[in-house]
């Protein structure tokens, strides 16, 4: 009699010993599963995200995020892809007008170089230098290298209107001493647009 409720207390120790190995291998596939998953849909695509974003922080804008399996990060996907574009076609763009301006910056150059001004401007150095008219020459020498030093120095894709309107004067003031004639130049030019910035050698090429 002593030994039935003996034998039945080892039966039921044995059920639990038996549900907490069930129980300990579900859990242990649960936290497997739970890790798959979180590795392949959660940490995989966020590593590729953060390595494409770490080359474009090093100033590569060319990589591109291949289709991911969860549709959280494929809509971050196809922004961070969009975006990329996008400052990729920026870029280009800006490349090309950058390319732009300093072909239109070359071609107003080009237009200053007449062999004809500065074979002028010697022969007028020359003839003063034989008439022994020092102070002229000094004049003629200065008002050239202003005119030089403007038009082949000059970097910037825009100058103050007041500094083209400068080179204008220094021009027509050269203009006058080396030439047979008397040029004018009569300015009438509103104070507040004398800070607009306008193309180097702009107006000069009217004169």
């Amino acid at each position: 009699a002593l030994v039935i409720p003996f034998q039945a207390e080892v039966y039921s120790f044995a059920w639990l010993g038996i549900l907490y190995l069930l129980f300990l291998v579900a859990a242990l596939l649960t936290v497997s599963f739970v890790m798959l998953y979180l590795r392949k849909y959660v940490l995989h695509p966020t590593k590729i995200l953060t390595d494409a974003m770490q080359e474009v922080g090093n100033g590569v804008i060319d990589v591109r995020v291949g289709a991911l399996d969860t549709p959280e990060f494929e809509k971050i996907r196809l922004s961070f892809n969009d975006m990329l574009d996008e400052i990729t076609k920026l870029k280009i763009e800006k490349y090309e007008q950058e390319i732009r301006v300093e072909k239109a910056r070359m071609e107003a150059l080009s237009l200053q170089i007449r062999p004809h001004f500065y074979q002028n401007c010697l022969k007028g150095i020359y003839s003063m230098v034989a008439q022994e008219n020092r102070q002229e020459v000094q004049n003629v020498i200065l008002e050239l290298s202003n005119h030089l030093r403007y038009v082949f120095d000059i970097e910037e894709s825009g100058v103050p209107l007041k500094e083209e309107l400068r080179l204008c004067e220094n021009y027509v003031r050269l203009q006058g001493r080396i030439g047979s004639g008397s040029p004018q130049l009569e300015l009438a030019v509103d104070s507040n647009l004398m800070e607009f910035q306008v193309p180097p050698v702009s107006f000069l090429t009217m004169l």
